[in-house]
């Protein structure tokens, strides 16, 4: 009956990992958290309990499952470890290079990536369905099955380059303040605001986004 009960046990953990690696939703990482706890595994119910803190829809419960482990004056800056943790776990490279972001549809096997549809983005990002469509995005499923998973995922192509250096610094003079700032008391700021960094040609990647996230098919 033991073996039974551990066997429907680690079913069911099955399940609800998948569920929490689709949705992001904070109060499935807290089930783990409370699975990993129960199990005497405090580390590992700690990170869960910090994860449930990192998504759209925070587990109300999670500081205060931290604070009796301990956890109570940094859990701030775990959390935002935690999320580029998550960030980087749901990111995979795709094959291509090139320059823009867009949206994509997935449906998934669990043998592979059945279909894959364009939502909206960059006309140069509409062209890597086929990309995206080939690559591992590591999606998790309970069991082999002939079960699907619709995830929608981000493309980014390039990176953001360093920013450019200010032109014509304006010359301090006596008092440490700037000709321009001086004149600007007297006459309206006409300076055209700096126009927000471009992107060049480089890598792609998709980032698989949870369900949690997700607040329109558009």
């Amino acid at each position: 009956m033991g073996r039974i009960q551990a066997r429907q046990s680690r079913q069911g953990e099955r399940y609800i990992r998948a569920a929490w690696e689709a949705n992001g939703n904070g109060n499935i990482a807290q089930h783990l958290g409370e699975i990993a706890e129960k199990r005497g595994n405090k580390d590992e119910a700690i990170r869960y309990y910090v994860f449930a803190l990192t998504g759209v829809s925070p587990s109300p419960e999670a500081r205060d499952r931290l604070t009796a482990l301990g956890v109570s004056s940094d859990v701030d800056s775990r959390v935002e470890e935690a999320r580029a943790e998550l960030q980087a776990q749901r990111t995979h490279k795709l094959s291509a290079t090139g320059k823009g972001t867009g949206d994509f549809f997935v449906l998934a096997s669990p043998a592979k990536n059945d279909q894959v549809k364009f939502v909206n983005g960059d006309a140069q990002v509409r062209g890597l369905g086929d990309r995206v469509k080939s690559a591992n995005l590591a999606i998790t499923f309970p069991e082999a099955s002939s079960v699907r998973a619709l995830r929608r995922g981000t493309v980014t192509c390039g990176t953001t380059p360093p920013p450019a250096l200010a032109k014509g610094k304006a010359t301090k003079k006596g008092n440490g303040k700037s000709a321009s700032e001086k004149g600007d008391k007297a006459a309206g700021d006409t300076s055209e605001p700096v126009a927000k960094p471009q992107l060049i040609p480089g890598p792609c990647s998709v980032e698989l986004l949870p369900a949690d996230a997700v607040r329109s098919v558009d």
